[in-house]
């Protein structure tokens, strides 16, 4: 598999939040034909071609449109649809016309990822079903040879079923390139279950080994449950089921 750049013509991107890691190709994917998946709302896509989808769900949701391109197919025609559905929160009759537009005949959509699938814990299964479905791919962002590389090195012939999603149950946080202070940013329901107030100090960890102060601050805009962490430096998958404790 190998990173194309974006035509500008057709998209699914599968990006976690498409406007913060490269708010000029959101706004190239404005001009085109497009539908994003994800668990989060991008302001800066239009709300109608949103499907909202679990956190990490992209790997079940790309073996949908591998069960529907390659219905005759092991493992592929062996997939449980109902199980892939169910747990990604993508209905079935959703999922099957979601590929018949990506498969159109003649004008195929391109797919767009961001840099956390190569941390996703379902990594090899992406970046296998990617190549084996044989569609253009665009990483947000910009691929050199490093990224390209992983991508390679990640991809196998050998495609076996997805692994079952991460369980995001609790407190979970996403993290975002910024070169701003680093804030986190959270509704009131964040809040309230982490059982903090605004502009608290807090430092956040996760079994990953992510550890963190900082200040919480309320913003009622952002919708689900999970709160956004603008940071300089990001390791490992971008979501985190964290424990949360006062500074």
């Amino acid at each position: 598999m190998k990173f194309d750049k974006f035509k500008g013509k057709k998209a699914l991107s599968l990006a976690n939040l498409l406007s913060a890691d490269d708010f000029a190709l959101a706004n190239e994917l404005l001009k085109a034909d497009y539908y994003y998946l994800s668990y989060l709302d991008d302001n800066a896509l239009d709300a109608s071609r949103h499907i909202k989808s679990e956190i990490g769900a992209a790997s079940y949701a790309l073996a949908m449109l591998a069960a529907y391109k390659f219905d005759q197919m092991e493992p592929f025609k062996s997939y449980d649809i109902g199980h892939l559905s169910g747990e990604s929160n993508i209905g079935e009759e959703e999922a099957q016309r979601l590929a018949k537009w990506v498969f159109e005949t003649g004008n195929e959509a391109q797919i767009i990822i961001d840099k956390s699938f190569f941390a996703h814990h379902d990594s090899k299964f992406i970046f296998s079903i990617l190549s084996k479905l044989g569609l253009s791919v665009v990483l947000a962002g910009g691929a050199d040879d490093k990224s390209q590389a992983l991508a390679n090195e990640l991809s196998s012939d050998e495609v076996a079923e997805p692994a079952e999603l991460e369980s995001f149950d609790g407190s979970v946080v996403y993290l975002y390139a910024s070169e701003d202070a680093e804030l986190l940013r959270a509704n009131q329901s964040w809040l309230s279950v982490a059982k903090v107030a605004n502009e608290n100090e807090l430092t956040l960890s996760a079994k990953d080994g992510f550890n963190k102060t900082v200040k919480v601050k309320m913003d009622n805009s952002i919708k689900g449950t999970v709160a956004m962490l603008a940071t300089k430096n990001i390791t490992g998958y971008n979501f985190k089921l964290v424990k949360v404790d006062k500074a």
